[in-house]
């Protein structure tokens, strides 16, 4: 199974709840030593981001690819989605201790918050910049940096990075493209990898 996303309930550190590709999300009381499916109501089982309510433990948030955010406020029995006005790949979720207030990162939209009493999504992205990496643009630029030719981007790293695999001469090769602070996609720094 690939792991996504874990988040400890802080009252009681036993629960841990677990976000993966796939298979929704998981729950566990001991621990980790066993781990129980909790995915009633969520129609996405790509779960890549999770966050626990401070205020209430079995408040829990579950960000996913395609399918935006849902809340479960009964420890996971149950969950249904929060509204409608994020984009709905949701890659990291947090929650304000002191506000209640839920922040979203997404791909592709940037962030947005909401209440979490009264769900209602606002776009927060005045400031935040675009490395200039565009998938559209990946082609061109393999095609450009020494006879590359991409077949697939498979994952965006913590750093950034775009990793994937990528033909070169006929070969298959992995590749590594680095944003370039400043500079626009086609300027992309093109390196090989050992896949």
């Amino acid at each position: 199974i690939d792991l996504l996303a874990l988040a400890v309930d802080g009252a009681n550190p036993g629960t841990v709840y677990a976000g993966t590709y796939g298979g929704g999300v998981f729950k566990s009381v001991d621990g980790g030593a066993s781990w129980t499916g909790v995915i009633t109501g969520l129609t996405t089982l790509d779960v890549n981001a999770l966050a626990i309510d401070p205020a209430d433990p079995n408040v829990v948030y579950a960000g996913t690819a395609g399918g935006g955010v849902f809340r479960t406020q009964d420890g996971g029995s149950t969950w249904s989605p929060m509204g409608s006005g994020i984009n709905p790949t949701v890659m990291s979720l947090a929650v304000d201790p002191q506000s209640s207030t839920l922040y979203a990162g997404t791909l592709g939209g940037g962030a947005y918050k909401t209440p979490t009493a009264s769900p209602n999504w606002t776009s927060i992205n005045t400031g935040l910049t675009d490395s200039g990496v565009q998938m559209q643009d990946l082609n061109t630029v393999i095609g450009s940096a020494g006879g590359w030719d991409l077949q697939e981007a498979t994952a965006v790293n913590d750093v950034g990075e775009i990793v994937g695999t990528g033909l070169l001469n006929g070969q298959p090769h992995g590749f590594l493209l680095t944003p370039v602070t400043g500079v626009n996609s086609a300027q992309l720094i093109v390196s090989q990898t050992n896949t």
